[in-house]
């Protein structure tokens, strides 16, 4: 472990497009074979011994503190992350997401972690992810940046958008754009869903009025976790003003968190609502939706929002 820090703690490394490395076994000669896949078992052995020896944690590995490791050793692990990932696609799965990207985008403002690929080489990028996936859009823009990601691309929100619109702007406007919107609220421990109504915007103001008719119903619950979406501001202040501060009456976070909802969203999609959306996208490839039209739009609502909250009652 040592000695590759050593190796590692020169930064010229960091321009290295390969390495030629040999592993020395116990008898004291060098393992047979070259290639990629010796810098692999070299990268193992050494993640290996560095969660034994200097991390703790049980699922995920964190470094703890040590005072013979000084700024020189972290940043050598941090570029032992880097090429590892770069060169052999190597990630230690074990060790922290945050330490991880820390040396990912060591000394990086936000704007310069992100690839300057042109938009035409980004569209490329998306066709086949769509054509292979064609409801992903309506998913949202983290699934498709999850899969640029995996791929060595790091793309704004606003450009995966922005592409999506080009692409795909039917399965764009039912996610983003506010035609139709699909609020819900889930018990943590029986999985009860307490409410589930749909509303042609995503404001604060709808969420709570989908909410209280479940408080009602049910009685108020003793936490509540939402997003950091502004839609969930009113909810958020009417469970403080009711259970009081400083006691966890809202928990926000990110929605990857949330995931009884999260899962919620994709069956009910797969067991609802993608009926409606194959029939918008039919409509509007047939030219008999105009998603531009304001007055398509109205008629969209006024015939489809109460067939769409009986179909949601049903599924509920």
């Amino acid at each position: 472990m040592i000695e590759m820090m050593k190796i590692f703690s020169d930064p010229t490394i960091m321009y290295a497009t390969f390495f030629d490395v040999s592993m020395i076994l116990p008898t004291g000669k060098a393992e047979e074979g070259v290639g990629e896949g010796i810098f692999r078992d070299c990268l193992t052995e050494f993640w290996n011994e560095f969660m034994d020896n200097c991390c703790i944690g049980n699922s995920q590995k964190v470094p703890t503190i040590r005072h013979d490791f000084q700024e020189e050793q972290w940043l050598s692990i941090g570029r032992i992350i880097f090429k590892g990932w770069q060169i052999a696609n190597y990630l230690p799965i074990g060790l922290s997401i945050i330490v991880m990207e820390n040396a990912m985008f060591y000394g990086l403002s936000t704007t310069e972690q992100y690839n300057s690929i042109c938009d035409d080489d980004l569209y490329q990028l998306l066709q086949p992810i769509i054509e292979e996936n064609p409801h992903i859009g309506y998913r949202g823009y983290r699934s498709i940046q999850a899969r640029l990601k995996v791929c060595g691309h790091f793309c704004q929100e606003t450009r995966v958008r922005e592409a999506l619109v080009r692409l795909d702007p039917a399965a764009v406007a039912m996610r983003w754009y506010g035609v139709l919107v699909v609020h819900g609220g889930i018990d943590g421990i029986s999985r009860l869903i307490v409410f589930l109504s749909i509303s042609t915007n995503n404001k604060s103001a709808i969420v709570l009025q989908s909410f209280l008719p479940a408080f009602q119903k049910y009685g108020l619950p003793t936490r509540v976790r939402t997003d950091h979406g502004t839609e969930n501001v009113d909810v958020a202040t009417f469970m403080t003003l009711q259970k009081g501060s400083y006691r966890g009456s809202i928990l926000q976070g990110k929605s990857v968190h949330n995931q009884r909802i999260e899962r919620f969203w994709l069956d009910m999609y797969r067991g609802c609502t993608n009926v409606y959306y194959d029939l918008f996208t039919f409509m509007e490839r047939e030219g008999i939706l105009d998603m531009e039209s304001e007055i398509h739009l109205w008629s969209l609502h006024y015939v489809f929002m109460p067939r769409i909250q009986i179909s949601l009652d049903t599924f509920k």
